[in-house]
């Protein structure tokens, strides 16, 4: 969870996040990481497996879902998946 500290700078409230640095490695060109196949996307619709479980779900056949994030900044920090098509810009939904 995240640390509240105050920019010893700016003076601005900030948060650490420090168990986001639990996810896995982020750096480099995905094809590095995932030896030139597309990784499973956690948040598509046959992918529930990768994630915690629904606080909220629309349906059994979901368009919208909700779930705790595995790597939260703040005690209540969920993800909101507004679409089985989440990769798509909300006008083009």
């Amino acid at each position: 969870m995240g640390i509240f500290i105050f920019d010893p700078l700016t003076g601005e409230p900030t948060i650490l996040a420090t168990d986001r640095a639990k996810r896995h490695d982020q750096t480099g060109a995905v094809s590095s990481i995932t030896g030139g196949q597309k990784p499973a996307c956690f948040f598509c619709k046959g992918s529930e497996h990768l994630t915690p479980q629904a606080l909220y779900q629309d349906e059994d056949n979901w368009n919208v879902r909700v779930v705790k994030n595995k790597y939260p900044i703040v005690e209540d920090h969920e993800v909101i998946i507004h679409s089985p098509h989440h990769d798509k810009d909300l006008e083009d939904l």
